[in-house]
């Protein structure tokens, strides 16, 4: 199959194999003299959760408390963010760099923590990269870092939107946790 690399072209095809067919080959040529469609057109309907958590924070601001809600086992979340980074791409670490040069968009650092249902609170990741608008899968916390010695580990992913000050954001926080039985 061939398709023009910048056509934008949505392209669905359904082949059904029949086994009196398994010899022969079928030539398909797509010609498309339809009209241009707007960009509309080829963005894909996209459907999401809404965050577990959400709060305003301020650039170098205080530590702000987020309640989470709707992922069991999970009552808060304490964000602070701390830093922008203004400094050389080549200060970051090797996985920052690429991410980084795509748009040489903002980054921002925070610090975040969770305590759980039972009150226990997590460790704390102190530099986890944000950049505008954009989700990072993150994780802490194992066995070892809970007061009953259980595994926990705290799947979330932040994403950090802009307000009209551009010193204050509105941090979402989607999160879930995994916990493994201690005879296991």
């Amino acid at each position: 199959m061939t398709v023009g690399q910048h056509s934008l072209l949505p392209i669905q095809i359904r082949i059904q194999n029949k086994p009196d067919y398994i010899e022969d080959y079928t030539l398909i040529v797509f010609d498309y003299d339809e009209p241009e469609q707007s960009m509309d057109f080829f963005t894909p309907p996209t459907q999401s959760l809404p965050p577990h958590g959400q709060a305003h924070l301020k650039l170098g601001g205080e530590p702000v408390e987020i309640q989470i809600k709707g992922a069991p086992g999970i009552e808060k979340a304490i964000a602070h963010l701390h830093t922008r980074f203004t400094g050389d791409i080549n200060d970051l670490v090797i996985p920052y760099r690429g991410r980084h040069a795509i748009g040489n968009a903002d980054l921002y650092f925070m610090s975040i923590s969770f305590v759980t249902s039972e009150g226990y609170p997590s460790i704390t990741a102190e530099q986890v990269p944000l950049w505008i608008n954009q989700g990072a899968k993150c994780a802490l916390g194992k066995k070892g870092n809970w007061p009953d010695d259980l595994y926990r580990n705290i799947r979330y992913t932040p994403v950090l939107r802009p307000t009209d000050d551009p010193n204050e954001f509105t941090l979402e926080i989607s999160c879930w946790m995994r916990v493994q039985h201690p005879f296991l």
